[in-house]
């Protein structure tokens, strides 16, 4: 008893409290077996690590405090925040980085007394509370004047102002008067276009790929990501990654370039960056992908019909197929519409093309004019074509010379 009650408390030290049974997720429904989830530690409800990652990242776009996406009552939602803790263990390094960032803005606008660092690209900032005629920079460690708003760092205030008052009645010194602006995201428009097809880019940048310029609205933001890139690399990296899998992650690199960015890249921005034939071979693989996930699934009978089913049970004798609409027998195997089980079997009986003795099967064998599917064990003749074969029973792919499994 002691050994599971310290057990339970280390796993709810950690940062991150994993589900002690199988359940779903709250907002994809997937499945979730045990460790596979995350109960969130102040109102206890559980969500894949994916779906709880997009809702810090959406809420990223706006603000810093993450809300519970579960809904409570109807449709109130729940009002527990994420602990920081949990942010920190679903983020990548690189995106919680960027987290903290964001904390760092929202918390200096918040404050009317804010001061920032006069540093270029500083993110230092205090907050003054009286008078403060000058304050180090908690973060890059220069001393910022407030009397003279300037980094003087060896001269007096008075040796300062002298300095600068020269340098603003020197024509050609103008350029060290005027603010010179930093690109930022603007990440508000960024959220405006997020029901557009592709996310464009709302400033210059460089793709982390091939290291071109990206001119603005000429490159594509990821949008579950921001990582940026041009057209060209990004679906050079798509076609690449089909060739294997369906699953095209974000081809950036992250954590000062020690590993890849774990993101996918959504659906439609690969249908959008895709030719139309390029994305229909994508469908396609989707669908034997899914398939293949499947113990249970069972693929129509019908000739170069693509539709499948996933059967729940043992005791399904048929099913009507989502594409083609014909039914398909799970008993006999096959397909016979408008006839019973009883009657079709009857009807193979009497197909003497069908009833082949013993003798002749195994002549047929001997001689190589057939061969048994390697899966289900019917007889399959060959009359012309290639060496692929695909059993009509069980739709099972193989190579006709040395009965070894078909590889795409």
């Amino acid at each position: 008893m002691g050994s599971t009650v310290e057990q339970m408390q280390a796993a709810w030290d950690a940062p991150l409290v994993r589900n002690f049974e199988p359940t779903k997720c709250l907002l994809c429904t997937q499945d979730l077996q045990i460790h596979q989830g995350v109960i969130l530690r102040d109102c206890f409800h559980i969500f894949c690590d994916r779906c709880l990652i997009r809702t810090i990242k959406t809420t990223m776009l706006y603000g810093v405090q993450v809300q519970c996406p579960a809904e409570a009552n109807g449709d109130r939602s729940c009002s527990t925040l994420l602990q920081e803790r949990e942010i920190r263990g679903l983020l990548s390094g690189e995106d919680y980085r960027r987290y903290e960032r964001k904390c760092l803005e929202l918390a200096e606008s918040e404050t009317t007394s804010s001061v920032h660092c006069l540093v270029p690209l500083c993110k230092g900032w205090i907050e003054v509370t009286g008078f403060v005629s000058a304050f180090e920079c908690p973060v890059c460690s220069s001393r910022n004047c407030l009397s003279c708003r300037a980094i003087h760092m060896e001269m007096t205030c008075k040796e300062y102002q002298t300095l600068n008052s020269f340098v603003a009645e020197t024509p050609t010194c103008s350029y060290l008067g005027e603010a010179q602006s930093v690109p930022t995201i603007d990440l508000d428009q960024l959220w405006s276009a997020s029901e557009a097809v592709l996310a464009r880019n709302s400033f210059s940048s460089k793709c982390p790929i091939c290291d071109e310029d990206v001119p603005i609205n000429g490159g594509i933001v990821l949008r579950d990501c921001f990582h940026i890139f041009c057209e060209e690399c990004l679906i050079g990296t798509i076609r690449a990654a089909l060739e294997e899998d369906v699953k095209v992650r974000c081809p950036a690199l992250v954590d000062d370039d020690q590993q890849r960015c774990s993101t996918l890249i959504q659906e439609r921005e690969i249908k959008s960056l895709l030719k139309t034939d390029e994305y229909e071979m994508f469908e396609q693989r989707c669908l034997e992908v899914a398939e293949g996930s499947f113990e249970s699934s069972v693929h129509c009978l019908t000739l170069n019909c693509k539709g499948w089913v996933v059967l729940e049970g043992n005791n399904v004798a048929s099913f009507r197929c989502p594409i083609c609409t014909v039914e398909n027998c799970v008993s006999c195997k096959t397909i016979h519409e408008g006839k019973s089980c009883e009657d079709y079997q009857a009807e193979i009986k009497r197909n003497s093309d069908e009833e082949l003795s013993e003798s002749a099967i195994k002549q047929l064998l001997d001689t190589r004019q057939a061969v048994l599917c390697p899966n289900c064990k019917r007889l399959i003749i060959k009359n012309g074509g290639c060496d692929h074969m695909t059993c009509l029973k069980c739709r099972y792919e193989f190579y006709w010379s040395t009965l070894a499994p078909y590889r795409r």
